[in-house]
């Protein structure tokens, strides 16, 4: 990533840039309502959630610094809506029966479930970071670049294939799909302020 451009992580520092915080909560409140939902939590619940995930995020991103030994912003936004999710449970005394099953799930979460609820939110924030990037990255590239790295990431083609159809060389197929795999990274890493394995996509 180019260090003449500000992460999103770190433009979100300044409370007063509105710009920056709308494209922030535009990536990331689908992402925890969603995983929220798929928890099994009604929607006014998961909403009332999400809010409040913000409402911390708020207080901390202006001073956050990632400690990359504990993992990615991905895993700590995870463990901070988990966080928010568990102290909810558990200060909840009334509920009907549906809410009481999800009370009970998550006080009650062990450190196997843990790992377990951990890597639904991994895929989840995979999807949600490539539902943002792939659009971007597609707009700047040309369309033999990304029918190349359609053809060989998403799709998995060969590439002796995608040459013939787009009548170039095999090399040039893995040259093609290469950059703008490496925009897609940039434009992972930028989203989330670190060094990006480009969404886990490689050209194996």
């Amino acid at each position: 990533m180019s260090e003449t451009r500000l992460s999103l992580l770190v433009r979100v520092r300044n409370l007063g840039d509105g710009r920056s915080w709308g494209e922030f909560h535009a990536i990331y409140r689908p992402l925890i309502f969603g995983y929220l939902r798929g928890l099994g939590l009604r929607e006014h619940d998961a909403d009332d959630l999400t809010q409040e995930v913000f409402r911390r995020l708020m207080v901390i991103l202006p001073t956050f610094e990632l400690d990359r030994r504990q993992g990615r912003f991905r895993t700590y936004l995870w463990r901070l809506t988990h966080n928010i999710l568990v102290d909810r449970a558990r200060r909840r005394e009334v509920c009907d029966r549906a809410e009481g099953e999800w009370v009970r799930r998550f006080r009650e979460t062990d450190e196997a479930q843990s790992r377990e609820l951990e890597q639904a939110w991994v895929l989840q924030h995979r999807r949600r970071i490539l539902e943002v990037v792939l659009p971007r990255a597609r707009e700047k590239a040309s369309a033999t670049a990304w029918a190349c790295f359609e053809g060989r990431l998403v799709h998995r083609r060969p590439a002796a294939e995608l040459a013939a159809r787009l009548g170039i060389t095999p090399n040039a197929v893995y040259v093609y799909a290469s950059r703008v795999l490496q925009d897609v990274r940039r434009r992972c890493a930028e989203l989330e302020g670190e060094t990006s394995d480009g969404c886990d996509l490689d050209l194996s």
